[in-house]
C-alpha cells in the first residue's frame, strides 16, 4: 500500500510537470520572436541574412489595400506591415494579431508574409499632437499622431483615400500621409 502511494504521489507530480510544460510555452512569449513593435524597431537583420519572426497583437491605425501597406500599434509603439493586397481588409480601430518575418526597410523594420488573425472592433490610440519636425524619426514612425500646421500641398495618392500632404510649420515644411473620409 506505502509503495502504492508514493507511485501515486510520483506519477501525479510527473503529470503535473507535464502539464505545466504544456501550459507555460504559450503563455510566455518564444524565444526568438518579436511580441512588440519596439522590439521590432531595434531588430535589424544580421549579417547572415535570417528574418526574425514577429507576432505582434495590435489596432489597426492605417490600412491600404491596393499598396499593400497597413500599420499596426500596440502599446509599445507602431510597426509597420507588409499586407497580401489580396487578402481580407483590416479598418482603422481593427484588433488584430499580425504574424510574419521582420526585415530592414528604408525607414524602418517592416513585418513581410503577414499572416492577420482579425478580433473586431476596437479603440483607435490616443494620437499625441506632435510638431512636424518629428516626422521621420523613432519618436513617431508608424505611429498615429495629429499634426497643426498650414497645408501648402496636398496630392492624392494611387489608392484614392489618402492624400500626400505638405505641412509648413515654424518655418519648416514637412510632408506627411493624411487618410481622407467621405462624408
Amino acid at each position: 500500500m506505502r509503495l502504492f502511494r508514493r507511485l501515486a504521489i510520483v506519477l501525479s507530480l510527473l503529470c503535473g510537470v507535464a502539464s505545466l510544460a504544456i501550459i507555460l510555452p504559450a503563455s510566455r512569449p518564444q524565444p526568438g520572436i518579436a511580441t512588440t513593435a519596439r522590439e521590432i524597431s531595434h531588430r535589424k537583420v544580421g549579417k547572415s541574412g535570417r528574418l526574425l519572426a514577429a507576432r505582434v497583437e495590435g489596432v489597426v491605425t492605417y490600412f491600404d489595400a491596393k499598396n499593400g501597406l497597413m500599420f499596426v500599434q500596440d502599446a509599445t509603439g507602431g510597426v509597420r506591415v507588409s499586407a497580401d493586397e489580396d487578402g481580407q481588409p483590416c479598418f482603422p480601430g481593427e484588433r488584430v494579431t499580425v504574424s510574419g518575418f521582420v526585415s530592414d526597410a528604408k525607414l524602418s523594420p517592416v513585418i513581410l508574409n503577414a499572416q492577420i488573425a482579425h478580433h473586431g472592433n476596437g479603440l483607435l490610440p490616443a494620437a499625441p499632437l506632435v510638431t512636424a519636425s518629428l516626422f521621420g524619426t523613432p519618436e513617431v514612425e508608424n505611429r498615429l499622431v495629429s499634426v497643426e500646421g498650414v497645408v501648402q500641398r496636398a496630392n492624392p495618392l494611387q489608392n484614392d483615400s489618402s492624400l500626400l500632404v505638405t505641412i509648413s510649420q515654424g518655418g519648416s515644411q514637412s510632408p506627411c500621409i493624411a487618410r481622407t473620409t467621405v462624408a
